[in-house]
């Protein structure tokens, strides 16, 4: 007899998902596209990033990124450019806001370096101006070879601190000598914006279209090529021509990277820049890394290219270093762990038929057409009792539920223990970045967050991903948290959406919107306060059921089920 799982004891099924309305947003966004994207009302000058890495975005400050080698030991000698930026971003927002600039002398490069500083028209600001922490900043390495790097940086008003629905916006420039990395050539500069042009640009997810990242091909088709005479004819250029590794490989000064020991990784970016065109031209931007066994960084080379329909007709290069793609190893590396419960510890597990309808499909509205992987299982100790529960994964990222079932044992029976949903790490497919927000969506399948009641708190992603257009589909990731023994279902904490066809993306805590990252990272940590993250080892069992699985007969359901308890059996005895 094949043991049965008590599928009384569960909490609620999730809430139904609404299919129809997300299509239906989808064909908007599409029709948007179709129609033309309207231009944000905010100056051109606070838009224009070319030739510039982002270091600070919304408040998020990009550690790792963009990394330099320096002997200096100043304030501003950190080694790591966003560092460096959040540094100098804190003496500019304190002196924005009416503080002392003498007291910021030692740090600059000279007396005339400081004058200048000073000099700047401060006073334009109106009384009681208050910045809004979380601002942007940009690196400038195209002025590298001369000694220098440039931040420039985008520091908007708190319209609501303040009271008012129109203030000044303020653009500060300034160069880092590359030797003793104190600033000097600083620029003040102001503009009128209003609170609705501030949240429009918010929202916007920038001119940037991806057609490859990491290698991946996300897109491509036909572009047009931009033209001052619209009364000639529209040309295009296919982009699936120009992807692919020719370019870094012939770039100029690549030769000392290669006889250096160094190596081209596979993986790659290739954007369409939709700022910067010229006539006749269209932009493109490569992101080539280069990599070598003994460095603890990577070098980048970024390849901006201007494309007629005669081919290419200009090429600049620019170089930057990074442990991006290291860090991420690295944290792939630690989550590595061995098995620690044994035959014993699994054995129920070897009783049950999982292949059971109400085991799989428990009461979500699960539409198994849609995933192409099936039910997968993975064995992990989630409650933290020394015994191991069962985890089901299915994941549909498009129309159905990505669900995440969790069967426990106690007194050597199998029961429902939680019922969320999460879509695993390697299944997030999505055009959103969502880890640079915070650490708590960094998560692999879910995470555990315990206070020192030993109470706990279980996080998970979720997201889902429709087609689109050439710029892209419409993108969904959702936080959740699942307090365990609870009759409530997962609580959404964090929604970000994401249209590609409109490149505009909106951020919800809580159900409530959200203008910037850095303060949707910051109401996440204040929520989780007290709590501190519980590793969970996660074990997968190498055997999943098609997706299919319900529909097939007896006889081949007995047979899945033999393969996965054998495979069950060989994860405890690992």
């Amino acid at each position: 007899m094949i043991g049965k799982v008590d599928l009384n004891r569960k909490i609620p099924n999730d809430t139904t998902k609404q299919v129809w309305l997300l299509i239906l947003l989808m064909a908007f966004c599409i029709f948007l596209s179709a129609c033309g994207t309207e231009k944000r009302s905010v100056p051109d000058e606070m838009l224009d990033d070319a030739f510039r890495e982002i270091v600070i975005e919304e408040g998020i400050v990009y550690e790792d990124s963009i990394i330099y080698e320096t002997n200096s030991e100043g304030i501003f000698s950190s080694g790591d450019a966003a560092v460096d930026a959040e540094k100098i971003g804190e003496m500019l927002l304190s002196v924005l806001e009416g503080g002392d600039t003498e007291s910021y002398q030692e740090s600059f490069c000279d007396r005339e370096d400081f004058k200048e500083f000073q000099n700047n028209d401060w006073e334009q600001l109106d009384e009681g101006w208050m910045a809004n922490p979380y601002y942007d900043c940009y690196y400038t390495y195209v002025t590298e070879p001369q000694g220098y790097v440039g931040y420039t940086y985008y520091i908007y008003p708190d319209f609501q601190k303040m009271g008012v629905e129109t203030a000044k916006a303020v653009i500060f420039r300034c160069e880092v000598n590359a030797i003793d990395r104190k600033p000097g050539g600083t620029e003040l500069e102001l503009y009128d914006m209003s609170m609705t042009e501030y949240y429009s640009a918010r929202e916007w997810m920038g001119d940037r279209v991806a057609f490859v990242e990491n290698g991946e091909v996300k897109s491509g088709g036909m572009v047009g090529i931009p033209e001052q005479d619209m009364s000639k004819e529209v040309k295009y250029i296919n982009t699936y021509q120009y992807m692919g590794k020719e370019l870094a490989e012939n770039a100029d000064g690549i030769r000392e990277c290669i006889e250096a020991g160094w190596s081209l990784r596979d993986e790659y970016d290739f954007y369409y820049i939709c700022q910067n065109e010229r006539n006749g031209a269209v932009h493109f931007q490569y992101y080539f890394y280069w990599q070598n066994p003994t460095a603890d960084h990577e070098k980048t080379l970024v390849t901006d290219a201007w494309i007629s329909e005669n081919g290419m007709e200009e090429i600049q290069n620019h170089w930057f270093l990074t442990r991006r793609h290291n860090k991420e190893k690295a944290k792939a590396n630690e989550r590595a762990s061995g098995n620690q419960f044994g035959i014993s510890g699994i054995q129920p597990f070897l009783e049950i038929d999982w292949t059971d309808s109400g085991i799989l499909m428990m009461e979500h509205d699960i539409w198994p057409a849609d995933s192409a992987r099936g039910w997968e299982f993975t064995i992990a100790d989630v409650d933290f009792d020394g015994k191991p529960e069962m985890l089901i994964t299915f994941t549909s990222n498009h129309c159905g539920d990505n669900a995440l079932y969790i069967y426990k044992q106690e007194e050597e029976k199998v029961f429902p223990y939680l019922d969320t949903k999460a879509t695993p790490e390697p299944y997030m497919l999505v055009g959103i970045d969502y880890k640079k927000i915070s650490p708590y969506m960094d998560i692999e399948l879910m995470d555990a967050y315990g206070n020192e009641n030993q109470e706990y708190r279980y996080l998970s992603l979720d997201c889902s991903s429709f087609g689109g257009d050439v710029h892209g589909g419409i993108d969904t990731v959702i936080l959740y948290e699942t307090v365990p023994e609870s009759d409530q279902v997962p609580e959404e904490l964090v929604r970000i959406e994401y249209c590609g066809p409109e490149q505009r993306k909106e951020l919800f805590f809580q159900g409530e919107k959200v203008y910037e990252a850095g303060r949707l990272r910051d109401l996440l940590a204040a929520y989780m306060e007290g709590y501190t993250p519980v590793e969970i080892h996660y074990m997968p069992v190498k055997k999943s059921f098609a997706r299919d699985i319900v529909g097939l007969s007896q006889e081949e359901k007995e047979k899945e089920n033999r393969e996965l308890w054998k495979a069950i059996r060989e994860v405890g005895s690992e």
